[in-house]
């Protein structure tokens, strides 16, 4: 569970989908646009000393998916994934 958590609500929450959608947490956060629409998460709580952990997660779940995926297809199936949450998939 902890593994599921770093991956989704850390590295993936966090980190890429922010970098994916050109989002700067910051600039949010300073700017009072988030403040308009939610007084809690009007502030910043990033922590640096979490990425490595979350970047582990990250790393273990992609694995984890990659190995039961490479147990049911064949070596000429085609796969789409369509997402940043398994971006390191061979």
């Amino acid at each position: 569970d902890d593994i599921r958590k770093a991956h989704y609500y850390g590295f993936c929450k966090q980190v890429l989908w922010p970098a994916f959608h050109n989002i700067d947490l910051l600039d949010l956060s300073t700017s009072g646009l988030i403040k308009q629409f939610d007084d809690a998460a009007a502030s910043s709580n990033w922590d640096q000393s979490r990425l490595d952990n979350w970047w582990k997660a990250y790393q273990t779940v992609n694995r984890q998916f990659a190995d039961v995926v490479e147990s049911l297809v064949s070596p000429d199936s085609v796969l789409w994934i369509h997402d940043y949450h398994l971006s390191l998939l061979p």
